[in-house]
């Protein structure tokens, strides 16, 4: 699950489907309107982890983490944004 910090969202994803080869990643926070992200080209064993960190998005409230790859949402996730 996603982590809120003062100024950024920590979000760690795992593989858990067959070996990734070297493939660009987004990672991104959405509230409301207020989008940030992450990009970075990574390779996954199954199994293995990454890190990411996001600017935390104007607001508070309900926000969804998403993963993006190759233009698809592969995985999401809903957190809360506290004042």
């Amino acid at each position: 699950a996603p982590t809120v910090q003062p100024s950024a969202i920590s979000i760690t994803i795992q593989n858990n489907g067959g070996d990734m080869a070297a493939t660009n990643v987004t990672v991104r926070a959405k509230l409301g309107t207020s989008v940030t992200l992450e990009e970075k080209t990574i390779a996954l064993a199954k199994g293995q982890t990454a890190s990411f960190s996001v600017a935390r998005p104007q607001g508070t409230g309900e926000a969804t983490a998403e993963v993006v790859i190759n233009g698809q949402v592969v995985a999401s996730a809903q957190f809360t944004i506290s004042p």
